[in-house]
């Protein structure tokens, strides 16, 4: 009996699955693709370089107003140095040799205007 007990079989039952239609159902991603990423890291550099390009000019608006702020102060320093000296030449006698020797001095010294 043992020999026919090991030869005796057990039916196992098979699951039936239903069989599913071939109707596929289009699912959205929700997560960030590749295009959506790229768009916003565009974005974000030109959004940087924006902000940049008002730091630098920011910079540069400042120093050119600072350079224009030093010639007009020299300007008016050289103006009250030249009224200074036409007060000068004024207390000086017409005919006098120091006004004559100023005079030549003036002319011969070099202007620079730069």
């Amino acid at each position: 009996m043992a020999a026919q007990a090991s030869k005796t079989s057990i039916p196992i039952p098979e699951r039936h699955r239903p069989r599913r239609a071939a109707v596929r159902v289009p699912t959205l991603r929700l997560g960030p693709g590749p295009a959506t990423m790229a768009v916003a890291s565009v974005l974000c550099l030109l959004i940087g370089l924006l902000y940049l390009a008002l730091q630098i000019r920011m910079v540069f608006s400042d120093q050119i107003k600072q350079e224009y702020a030093s010639l007009v102060l020299e300007e008016i320093e050289r103006a009250d140095s030249a009224r200074h000296l036409a007060d000068v030449w004024e207390h000086v006698p017409v005919d006098s040799e120091a006004r004559a020797e100023g005079r030549r001095n003036a002319r011969a010294e070099p202007r620079n205007f730069s």
